[in-house]
């Protein structure tokens, strides 16, 4: 089988963007995820890689269903459509030295495209960027 880079692109947040939308969830994730951290051993970076084997995921798990439910309520306008926040892992050295993600956990917003009301309303926090996928 032959191995290649697939091209890959999504609208992104910073995490700073995030905490001005929500920020008492963001708060409370991030406390959720530094106390899993500090007694469990966890590793965020791991649970956005998909390790679901961690102790201390369950607890995250929830405190990231609240935050993803409170951004997308944050951002609905008329149209009753907020915008859906989700996490992944992205590693440079599977990708291409023209990518523009940060190593580690990213954040992506799916109803940007076409721009939505919602998307509109905060087209000025949330970039587009593009990168590459090894495998």
């Amino acid at each position: 089988m032959g191995m290649g880079t697939a091209p890959c692109s999504g609208w992104i947040i910073s995490e700073e963007n995030i905490a001005k939308i929500v920020p008492k969830e963001w708060a409370a994730f991030q406390e959720t995820v530094m106390k899993a951290n500090e007694n469990l051993d966890f590793d965020f970076d791991s649970f956005a890689q998909g390790d679901d084997s961690q102790e201390g995921n369950a607890e995250v798990q929830a405190a990231l269903t609240t935050l993803v439910s409170a951004f997308e309520q944050a951002t609905i306008t008329t149209q009753a459509v907020g915008l859906e926040l989700s996490c992944f892992h992205y590693d440079r050295e599977n990708g291409d030295r023209y990518d523009e993600l940060e190593d580690g956990v990213n954040w992506s917003v799916e109803g940007m495209t076409q721009l939505t009301p919602s998307g509109e309303k905060f087209k000025d926090v949330i970039e587009q960027k593009g990168w590459t996928q090894y495998g």
